[in-house]
């Protein structure tokens, strides 16, 4: 995703992203109103869920670990 960098500085896509993130909650909270309205939401957050697990994923190949020693 390194193109959205291109496209948006660094906080211009935290914005975007908090945004969207509280507009699919809001869907998903629309329920009672509109249970299709809420799948669309459930289904948009499963996408987005996904998507952070994907870059788990790809950072975790990326990081070394490195063994902690206590201090007495």
């Amino acid at each position: 995703m390194s193109w959205v960098y291109q496209v948006f500085s660094t906080r211009q896509f935290g914005v975007v992203l908090g945004v969207s993130e509280l507009l699919i909650a809001a869907l998903i909270a629309v329920r009672p109103l509109s249970p299709k309205v809420s799948a669309v939401g459930s289904a948009l957050a499963a996408g987005m869920f996904l998507t952070t697990l994907s870059f788990l994923r790809v950072l975790s190949a990326s990081v070394q670990f490195v063994p902690v020693v206590p201090r007495c």
